[in-house]
């Protein structure tokens, strides 16, 4: 599995690391990946 850097991400990627981080109960992080994957 590669390491993608921020600029890279696509909507899908930003939406799945905010899956990840609200089921690891990282609740602002998640809410932050899901606008980021929002505004792509």
């Amino acid at each position: 599995m590669t390491s993608q850097t921020e600029s890279n991400k696509t909507a899908e990627d930003w939406f799945q690391e905010g899956l990840a981080l609200g089921r690891l109960g990282n609740n602002e992080s998640a809410i932050a990946a899901y606008r980021k994957a929002v505004e792509l």
